[in-house]
């Protein structure tokens, strides 16, 4: 069985966990506090990813770290995962889950990019726009692009919708060619 299956698998039960406590944002903020450790300190990783490391040191790690920052059913899946060797799952299962905690609240992650920093008003009037047009809430985080001469360019999944200045001069020579 492949690691993204397992990984999709323990996602689908700590939803259903998440979605019984009503902890939905409470479970995907503590998997992402984990995810984010473990990924920003390398020792750390390597740590958890060492064969020759027990499961016990590992485990005592965990507690140590993050007892006090997440939640006692996030950690004991942490545990779970290191008793059955599956620590290089956590960070396919922290997406799987935050995709099932996204669509069950209805909510769109997006990235809009700009020239230059958006203010957080600006960033929550293009949020409630496109949210409206998709029919969504949409959690918009800001990505500074200086190849974006002017306006914005915005990916919603795997749709993007370009309305910077350089994309309407694509747009418009593309229909002088084709005249």
């Amino acid at each position: 069985m492949s690691d993204v299956t397992i990984a999709s698998r323990y996602a689908r039960a700590l939803f259903e966990i998440a979605k019984d406590k009503q902890a939905l944002e409470a479970f995907g903020n503590d998997l992402q506090l984990v995810n984010e450790s473990i990924r920003e300190s390398k020792e750390f990783a390597s740590f958890l990813q060492h064969p020759g490391i027990d499961a016990e040191a590992k485990k005592q790690l965990m507690d140590e770290v993050f007892a006090s920052s997440v939640s006692e059913d996030v950690l004991s899946l942490l545990k779970l995962l290191i008793d059955r060797r599956r620590e290089g799952i956590l960070p396919m299962l922290a997406s799987g889950y935050l995709a099932l905690a996204n669509k069950e609240r209805n909510i769109v992650d997006a990235t809009v990019y700009t020239a230059t920093p958006l203010e957080e008003t600006d960033l929550n009037a293009v949020s409630e726009k496109f949210g409206q047009a998709i029919g969504k809430s949409i959690r918009l985080k800001n990505a500074v692009d200086p190849s974006v001469i002017a306006g914005l360019i915005i990916r919603i999944g795997d749709r993007l919708y370009d309305g910077s200045v350089g994309g309407k001069l694509a747009r418009f020579k593309q229909t002088l060619v084709q005249s």
